[in-house]
């Protein structure tokens, strides 16, 4: 009966990922890292004499991005329904009914669009399906995005206009970002976008306070995919054009030795005190933010040796893990290199970088001094005594 069980079960997982998938990502990864250095070095002007508009760009690694969204996710679990494609149906039914009055006036490519929805909702998640639809939407991902970046330029002259070609363009576009967006993100985001684009149409039939212009489906869908205020627009320039260099800096850091030297900063510093251990995890957290800006990265670097130091020195497992997660989150405040948010912030706010870094440093500053203070009162209460000898490396 077990090994039934067992059978029955492995069935129902996804398949291992193959050599081709390993091999398409890595390509994906490298093209992405090749046209987000190749732009900051200005390659296309110095090398091929091209002037390029920046959506472009913004363009192609969208559509990089994409593709390595569902490339990578070909292990998810199978399920009997599709989520993104449930939503997708119901979205393209909702713009049917509310934009013609009789089915005869649909156009062909609508109920082509219901029917690849409706196919995807059934079959997207099947096991025998997975890889063929997530190759598929990869392939597709990548064709928009290219055809875009090549038209972009009479595509914008056309906007005003809402050609076929946008409108279907960005209405697939746009579904494959929300698809993308659960999996990496989870189903809340979705509805959450979608409550606000509901809004968007709800707002017109409310009172004056809350009242908003009325706006058609088809110039929404191409504003969301095309104009510079939408998908391509300021956020994902931040990401690409500012993010990325400065991770890609960090992760050289990183890799040359720099997290070994700030952890062992920290430990030579911290590991004599009451708490030693956590109070290492702490600094060593808010040195490594400040070249890092990611938690993840931090909890990876910092982490992997904090977490097993603060658990030999009498901190249990899940105050250790929490006392680093709450560090590693803390590097995102710490300037001079912080999160994503502190670069949307500048360009929205339209001030230099240099502007909100200096304003970052006392919250930065007040949020370690609280978590601090915090580990050595937990230190004292249970009565935990500094970092082991061994593990302490000297100062100088």
């Amino acid at each position: 009966m077990n090994e039934l069980g067992q059978a029955a079960e492995a069935a129902d997982l996804p398949p291992p990922y193959s050599r081709t998938t390993a091999i398409t990502t890595d390509i994906l990864q490298a093209l992405l890292l090749i046209c987000v250095v190749g732009w900051a070095l200005d390659l296309p002007r110095r090398a091929l004499g091209l002037s390029l508009y920046t959506e472009q760009l913004l363009t192609i690694c969208l559509g990089l991005s994409l593709a390595l969204c569902f490339i990578g996710s070909e292990g998810r679990p199978a399920r009997r329904f599709d989520i993104g494609g449930a939503f997708a149906f119901l979205a393209t039914l909702t713009f049917t009914a509310l934009r013609f009055s009789s089915p005869a006036e649909v156009p062909l490519i609508v109920y082509g669009g219901l029917l690849v929805t409706l196919i995807w909702t059934f079959f997207g998640s099947r096991i025998q399906t997975i890889a063929s639809f997530d190759w598929l939407a990869a392939i597709a991902a990548l064709a928009i995005c290219i055809y875009i970046a090549i038209r972009y330029e009479p595509l914008t002259y056309e906007l005003a206009m809402l050609p076929v070609e946008g409108i279907v363009g960005s209405a697939i576009l746009l579904l494959l970002v929300l698809e993308a967006t659960r999996r990496t993100s989870g189903a809340i985001l979705v509805v959450i976008i979608l409550a606000l684009v509901a809004y968007v149409f709800i707002g017109p039939h409310l009172p004056a306070d809350f009242q908003t212009r009325p706006v058609s489906p088809e110039r929404l869908i191409v504003y969301l995919g095309l104009d510079t205020n939408g998908m391509i627009g300021a956020v994902l320039a931040v990401a690409v054009l500012i993010v990325v260099p400065f991770t890609i800096m960090g992760q050289v850091l990183g890799r040359t030795g720099g997290a070994s030297y700030f952890a062992d900063l920290a430990m030579a510093g911290m590991g004599a005190f009451r708490g030693g251990a956590a109070k290492i995890s702490v600094v060593g957290s808010a040195l490594f933010g400040m070249i890092s800006g990611a938690a993840v990265s931090n909890v990876v670097a910092v982490g992997s040796v904090t977490i097993p130091l603060m658990t030999r020195s009498g901190f249990n497992g899940k105050r250790a893990a929490a006392i680093e997660a709450v560090g590693s989150t803390g590097g995102q405040l710490m300037p001079p290199v912080m999160g994503a948010a502190a670069f949307i912030m500048a360009e929205f706010l339209q001030v230099s970088y240099g502007a909100v870094v200096i304003a970052a440093v006392i919250p930065s500053l007040l949020y370690y001094a609280a978590l601090f203070i915090n580990v050595d009162l937990v230190a004292a209460k249970e009565k935990i005594g500094a970092a082991q000898a061994a593990d302490v490396p000297p100062f100088l």
